[in-house]
């Protein structure tokens, strides 16, 4: 369940759900907070059409900002080639994602997981962008705009 506040009205908050394991989901009800000598109460007021599906991310994004930024870190790490699978999940780890986040950012990238040549303990598994996945160029191409636009900015000086 979460709160959100209504697009429609900025007085009313509805409560969502965003999970059931067991039955249907629920309808979203409309409440209003309210200050009463008592203090705070809330004041359902009825149903909205809003769910949970309408809340979720248009442009492309699949699981909202953790999956996101995550799939941006491993364009970021991977683009110069590949990578041990340990380095990136300790870079991973110090951005703050679950080894979770990371796996499902790597499954829709498509990276590849190859086995580094040799045998015994000296192989380790390296990760590599899919030069064909669509989705991972196209994270590539924003990320390689973000760093022009901040060497600009760091190039811009301003005149007295």
């Amino acid at each position: 369940m979460q709160i959100i506040r209504d697009p429609e009205d900025d007085n009313c908050r509805i409560l969502v759900q965003f999970k059931s394991n067991l039955g249907p989901s629920a309808e979203s009800l409309v409440c209003q907070p309210q200050a009463t000598d008592d203090g705070p109460v809330i004041a359902w007021t009825g149903t909205s059409t809003i769910t949970a599906r309408d809340l979720e991310p248009t442009d492309g994004r699949v699981g909202g900002q953790a999956l996101q930024r995550a799939m941006e870190l491993l364009v970021v790490v991977l683009a110069a080639g590949p990578v041990p699978a340990m380095e990136v999940y300790a870079k991973a780890k110090l951005e703050g994602h679950s080894p979770r986040t990371l796996q499902r950012a790597k499954d829709r990238l498509g990276v590849r997981s190859e086995r580094s040549p040799g045998f015994g303990l000296d192989t380790y598994w390296e990760w590599s962008l899919d030069q064909d996945n669509q989705l991972s160029n196209e994270l590539l191409d924003r990320e390689r705009a973000r760093e022009a636009d901040r060497q600009e900015v760091m190039l811009y000086e301003p005149s007295a």
